[in-house]
């Protein structure tokens, strides 16, 4: 696992263009930048990856008049607040208008904006460049031992026994840290990576059931 002088990982293309896949397949947001006067131009958009480009729906004016044959740079991130863990990745290249003949053949595989009225004019950025950091503030190489936690938790109930509302709050909270560690642990290539959530979610789990143990609905 490489790491950048601040900490991040250094994924690899082929780890970006997975993580720019299972985005854009969930109807994520990325940014377009385009040269503008005088500053750049940065718009928001729904994508879909194919066949390794990205591609993009715009509506009339400045950027899709401008997007034909031009360098332009496309950035999509996710974060998961509950894990406080995060990916970025950054594709440079040229976007190209699609013909009208082949964004008919595209179909279903055309992106689909959430805007009201979505864009007719349809554009595929070709990379020339992918890279791409991912945070993950316990994966630095060092292995963590949560055992000597769990046991505490299961020796002393007392510590999560909490008011209704408190106790609710923290469950849902739990319930989507959860969710969001079962995602990771499937999407992962990584065994170090993988062991390490593994562990992050048998604390989860024990926290839950001490939970429900002593504060029962």
């Amino acid at each position: 696992m490489k790491l950048d002088r601040r900490g991040s990982m250094v994924l690899g293309e082929d780890e970006c263009r997975k993580h720019l896949a299972r985005l854009a397949a969930s109807t994520g947001v990325g940014r377009v930048a385009i040269n503008g006067d005088p500053s750049p131009y940065v718009i928001p958009v729904n994508f879909r990856v194919i066949e390794g480009g990205i591609v993009i729906r715009l509506g009339a004016g400045w950027a899709a008049f401008h997007l034909d044959g031009s360098a332009v740079t496309f950035e999509a991130d996710q974060t998961t607040t509950s894990r406080r863990s995060a990916w970025s990745v950054v594709v440079e290249g040229v976007a190209h208008l699609v013909p009208y003949d082949d964004v008919a053949r595209l179909g279903a595989n055309l992106p689909n904006p959430i805007v009201t009225v979505p864009g007719v004019r349809v554009f595929e950025i070709v990379p020339n460049k992918v890279t791409g950091r991912a945070v993950e503030p316990d994966l630095r190489g060092e292995h963590r031992d949560f055992s000597e936690f769990l046991e505490g938790v299961a020796e002393n109930p007392r510590e999560l026994r909490l008011e209704r509302d408190a106790a609710q709050e923290l469950s849902a909270v739990l319930h989507e840290a959860q969710w969001d560690l079962d995602t990771e642990i499937a999407s992962t290539d990584s065994d170090a990576i993988r062991k390490t959530l593994l562990e992050r979610r048998r604390l989860l789990d024990a926290m839950a059931a001490q939970l429900s143990t002593t504060n029962p609905s």
